[in-house]
């Protein structure tokens, strides 16, 4: 099996995480009854892509920076701030000053917003 990832990073087919969650995203994009333009669904699964490596990419360097109990620990104290300031749960008007800056490396919120601009849902 190693060999086939070996190869699979040699060749010029993009990365398992890229394929998993683009076919993932275009499925979800189907079920969800999304208007079908190439060029929302392009950046519909453009946006989740990227935000899935940067989530991935967080995870990595947490599992790689620390032990497994403190990695345990800090993962979910990283990513449960990056998702209550992405503007999901707690609009930004009802953020105090003092911690709207936090809304601003939330990666989620980034997601967020690109696609509610791009695909708005069909009722």
């Amino acid at each position: 099996m190693s060999k086939f990832f070996a190869i699979l990073s040699q060749s010029s087919i993009p990365s398992p995480q890229i394929v998993f969650s683009s076919v993932y995203v275009i499925v979800v994009y189907y079920l969800t009854s999304q208007p079908m333009e190439w060029m929302r669904i392009s950046m519909f699964v453009f946006i989740c892509v990227l935000t899935s490596l940067v989530a991935q990419s967080l995870g990595l360097l947490i599992g790689a920076g620390m032990n497994i109990e403190a990695g345990v620990f800090l993962g979910p104290v990283t990513t449960i701030p990056t998702i209550l300031f992405s503007g999901f749960f707690v609009n930004f008007d009802t953020i105090p000053g003092y911690l709207q800056w936090v809304t601003y490396v939330s990666y989620v919120r980034y997601g967020f917003e690109g696609e509610s601009t791009l695909v708005p849902l069909v009722l």
